[in-house]
């Protein structure tokens, strides 16, 4: 079912981020202006479990062209975070965008975060046919949003060549058609991205990632409390971390 591919030096580049402290200024509450946290599916609750030995969570990353306050825009790219203790193992899985739902709909057809009447509310409901766990929030990025996270860290290097933000948005946009080789592209540079994440240092200055917020990252629930799930992960094992591609 999943072409499985241990990372012995990949962590996750959004548990990168939160481990320099730098999630939680990329991707909080959007302003009243533009998106509403009432309207999505996670805020009615209240707090958000720990994780323990006995049990495991999902943090759902989409990757959109663009969104706003009327629109989730087009999906390009889902991928599941799971992870529970720190002994345990921290899971990626690239999900391709025209993987099928019960329903019989494509994840692209179906993909729904700010729409009436639910915002997202029955989309998130249906990814649990991806994962037996359960789905704690998630965190959306478009291609401008993403583009700067990588100039941020300072670009990237596969083979000899060197990549900037936007040299990587059109490296995928030859893949946007085959979403399965554009997953394998995607690990590449997560993995180039995460080695690059810690010449930023312990206290790395995050204001060249606050113009990114709110029009291209958001999460719900709020960024603190997706945080706060990952602080009991700290620090990360990287013999414990795994990419996973679905094959269906």
């Amino acid at each position: 079912m999943r072409n499985r591919t241990s990372l012995a030096l990949i962590i996750p580049l959004l548990i990168v981020c939160f481990a320099a402290g730098v999630l939680s200024v990329i991707i909080k509450p959007p302003n009243p202006d533009t998106i509403s946290v009432a309207n999505t599916p996670f805020s009615p609750f209240p707090f958000f479990p720990t994780p323990t030995r006995a049990s495991r969570f999902n943090i759902i990353i989409f990757g959109v062209d663009s969104f706003s306050s009327a629109s989730s825009g087009t999906l390009l790219t889902t991928w599941l975070l799971t992870f529970g203790s720190k002994e345990e193992t921290i899971e990626l899985i690239g999900i391709p965008y025209d993987a099928s739902l019960p329903d019989g709909r494509t994840l692209r057809e179906a993909f729904s975060l700010f729409e009436p009447p639910d915002y997202g509310a029955q989309f998130i409901a249906s990814m649990t046919a991806f994962t037996p766990y359960p789905i704690a929030g998630f965190i959306v990025l478009d291609r401008v949003g993403f583009a700067g996270l990588i100039d941020y860290l300072g670009g990237f290097t596969l083979g000899d060549q060197a990549y900037d933000g936007s040299r990587t948005l059109v490296a995928l946009g030859l893949l946007e058609n085959n979403p399965q080789e554009s997953l394998k592209l995607q690990a590449q540079i997560l993995q180039a991205m995460v080695l690059a994440a810690p010449a930023l240092g312990r206290t790395p200055e995050v204001t060249p990632l606050t113009t990114m917020v709110p029009d291209h990252a958001f999460s719900s629930p709020a960024a603190a409390q997706i945080a706060t799930m990952a602080i009991p992960l700290l620090p990360i094992n990287p013999e414990r971390v795994e990419i996973k591609i679905w094959t269906g």
